[in-house]
């Protein structure tokens, strides 16, 4: 699928619906999904409909991709989150296939940055092992349709592996918050192939204002490039 689905008009309408809506103090973020009761997040608003699927289609965006964008709205103070979903649509480009930014986006988060999932539990045999398990079939995925049942094959690996890092952690081998929420982090990023709604369990549920900038930062450069 082709972001605003190849047409200028659908980006030029879309940003002017958002400024719209910003000027007007339609935008509520606190919402339970993207669109309930006349209020909505960025995407929510604009597009006045609550299913990841349906906006997804309505202008050409991965599913995932729009998951990890309402997530990050959500979490920014009101003026940041709102300049975040103006630069947001602004800066995709148009007619082109973002399939792979969501993909990029968490091999990033788990083995890149700074305080990645693999420099905070890599020195753990199962968890490091999760990790990589993981980022091996995204990378893969960058450029190889996989088919549904290796992906469903993995993903049980995945569950399988964080179970045993929780048990692990219930006998005090490590801090079990910690470990429950890095690697449930790394089996949600698998399930994302088959179930597009993972952002809200893979991105923590707060966090510093400036981490949250760098998560944006981020994934505007990422859907540029």
């Amino acid at each position: 699928m082709k972001s605003y689905l190849n047409s200028e008009k659908l980006k030029t309408d879309t940003l002017q619906k958002l400024k719209i809506s910003i000027a007007q103090h339609k935008i509520e973020q606190t919402v339970s999904n993207y669109w309930e009761d006349g209020k909505g997040t960025a995407m929510g608003v604009i597009s006045e409909c609550d299913e990841g699927d349906t906006i997804a289609a309505q202008y050409g965006f991965p599913e995932q991709l729009l998951g990890i964008q309402n997530h990050i709205f959500k979490m920014l103070p009101t003026p940041q989150a709102e300049q975040f979903s103006v630069d947001f649509l602004e800066r995709i480009p148009l007619g082109v296939d973002l399939n792979n930014v969501w993909k990029k986006y968490f091999i990033w988060l788990f083995v890149e940055v700074d305080n990645s999932l693999m420099d905070v539990l890599g020195h753990i045999d199962l968890a490091r092992i999760t990790i990589e398990k993981t980022v091996d079939t995204l990378q893969k995925s960058l450029t190889t349709t996989i088919p549904d049942q290796l992906i469903e094959t993995i993903t049980l690996s995945v569950k399988m592996n964080v179970r045993n890092v929780g048990f692990a952690a219930d006998r005090g081998a490590f801090d079990i918050e910690m470990a429950g929420l890095m690697l449930a982090s790394t089996q949600w990023a698998m399930n994302s192939f088959l179930y597009p709604n993972f952002a809200d369990m893979v991105l923590p549920a707060q966090g510093s204002v400036s981490m949250w900038e760098l998560l944006a930062d981020k994934l505007l450069e990422l859907i540029q490039n």
